[in-house]
């Protein structure tokens, strides 16, 4: 398995909800991942994710479990995360 980064998991999360982010999202998510702070840039997409109800791509979303178990987020993240699979693939 190929280990998932903060960095990649935040940007890949970036590009496939960009154009679902108000402005005011857009802004922070971006100062977020420019800053170096892609832990935050996460949390704040995978909750845009969810209140938005939109569906991820299930590559996404595997390697979004694989980063979850990699970096001891399972407890953070595993009901958001659930949740989030339940949605139909776009």
């Amino acid at each position: 398995m190929i280990a998932t980064t903060d960095r990649q998991i935040a940007w890949e999360l970036a590009d496939n909800l960009n154009a679902h982010l108000s402005v005011e999202q857009r802004a922070v998510v971006f100062m977020n991942l420019g800053s170096a702070h892609h832990s935050a840039a996460i949390h704040r997409l995978l909750h845009v994710a969810l209140h938005g109800q939109i569906a991820l791509p299930p590559g996404t979303l595997e390697r979004l479990h694989a980063w979850c178990r990699i970096y001891h987020r399972e407890d953070e993240y595993a009901s958001l995360l659930a949740r989030l699979r339940k949605r139909p693939a776009r």
